[in-house]
């Protein structure tokens, strides 16, 4: 429990250090952590047993500034784990798995603008999906069109400047 704390508390730091906390929202049990430390380690509240850090990011991101979080976390030992299917990516470390989440506002709102504000996020992304075999980018495009228009438009884009 001891590593997992350390390992919550040196994320937190380090999105602190880069201008990130103030963005985003902790959410979900660790936010115990801090309860139990303001109400004077209250009986009432659990001690936290989960193994992922959940993080809401405000519809629209508030970031401001460009910072590589992939690489943050990857200096902390995090991997990413992507869903293809989904276009889901949580961040994972064999004490704790990271995830952002973003608000449900309807198509084309959420974590895809944020993504690809950076240029090398977008490489990556286009990168990833063109390793992919054919009949998934068809069906991670189909998801994409119906739940993320600017990775959908975005996806759509690199898809014709390679066929041409």
């Amino acid at each position: 429990m001891e590593r997992k704390n350390d390992l919550f508390l040196a994320t937190l730091i380090a999105l602190h250090e880069k201008g990130v906390l103030r963005d985003i929202i902790l959410v979900g049990s660790w936010c115990q952590h801090f309860y139990k430390g303001y109400f004077n380690n209250a009986p009432e509240i659990p001690v936290v047993r989960t193994l992922d850090i959940d993080f809401l990011v405000p519809n629209p991101p508030g970031i401001k500034k460009d910072v590589n979080i992939p690489d943050i976390l990857d200096g902390l030992g995090f991997m990413p784990s992507h869903n293809y299917t989904t276009g889901y990516t949580k961040y994972v470390h064999p004490e704790l798995e990271l995830e952002f989440l973003t608000p449900d506002l309807g198509r084309g709102k959420g974590i895809g603008e944020f993504l690809l504000r950076d240029a090398s996020q977008r490489k990556k992304i286009s990168k990833i999906f063109n390793s992919q075999p054919k009949k998934w980018r068809s069906k991670i495009m189909k998801n994409l069109e119906a739940h993320s228009a600017p990775l959908f438009n975005f996806l759509s884009q690199q898809r014709f400047q390679n066929s041409v």
